[in-house]
C-alpha cells in the first residue's frame, strides 16, 4: 500500500467518525448552506472515485438552491496546533508529468480544511472555493513554498489562516468531535 493509499484510507476514516455525523448530519453546523438531504461522499464506487480525480472535490451535500460541492482536507496532529493551511499548487511537480494543484483544478464550491487535534477532534475551517482561489493566485509568491518527498514531490504554498481570514475571504470556523475507534452514534 502506498502513502496515498493509506492517507486516503485514513482521511476517510477520520471524516467517517467525525465530519459524517457532527458536521454534515448536523444542521446547527451546517448552517448557512441550507441543506436539505444527505452527503455523498465520492469514494465508494468507481465512478465516484473518477469525478473526485477529475473534478477535485470529495462530498455533494444537497442544499435547497441545488448541489454543493466541497473539497475536504484533513491533516493529522503532529504535535502542535496548526495556524497555516497547505495550498497545493501542484499535485506532481515530476519532470514531464507536472499537474496543477487542487487550488487551480477544483470545481468545489468550498473548501473544507480540517485539522486533528490533540485529543483527536477536528478544528475545521470553510472558505469559498472561488473566493479563496480568487485571494490566493495573485499572491502566490508570498507564502513560503513545500515540496513533498513522496512519489509525486507535490508542491504546496504555506497560508497563514489569519492572512486568509484577515483578507476578508469569508469564512467559517467550528470544532468536530471525533467518534473513538469502536465507538458507536448516539
Amino acid at each position: 500500500m502506498n502513502d496515498f493509499t493509506h492517507d486516503d484510507e485514513w482521511q476517510r476514516d477520520i471524516r467517517d467518525r467525525s465530519l459524517a455525523l457532527n458536521f454534515y448530519g448536523n444542521t446547527a453546523l451546517a448552517r448557512g448552506l441550507d441543506l436539505d438531504g444527505p452527503a455523498v461522499f465520492l469514494d465508494r464506487h468507481q465512478l465516484a472515485l473518477e469525478i473526485q480525480q477529475r473534478y477535485k472535490f470529495d462530498t455533494i451535500i444537497r442544499s435547497r438552491r441545488g448541489p454543493i460541492f466541497i473539497e475536504e482536507k484533513i491533516v493529522r496532529w503532529k504535535g502542535y496546533d496548526y495556524t497555516a493551511i497547505a495550498v497545493e499548487t501542484k499535485s506532481c511537480t515530476l519532470p514531464g508529468r507536472e499537474t496543477d494543484g487542487w487550488i487551480v483544478t477544483s470545481r468545489a464550491d468550498y473548501l473544507l480544511y480540517c485539522m486533528l487535534t490533540m485529543e483527536s477532534d477536528l478544528h475545521c475551517h470553510m472558505w469559498p472555493m472561488a473566493k479563496l482561489r480568487a485571494f490566493f493566485l495573485p499572491r502566490i509568491e508570498e507564502f513560503y513554498e513545500h515540496v513533498e518527498t513522496e512519489r509525486n514531490r507535490t508542491a504546496s504554498r504555506i497560508v497563514p489562516i489569519a492572512t486568509i481570514n484577515n483578507a476578508g475571504v469569508p469564512y467559517r470556523s467550528f470544532w468536530c468531535p471525533t467518534l473513538r475507534q469502536g465507538e458507536r452514534a448516539a
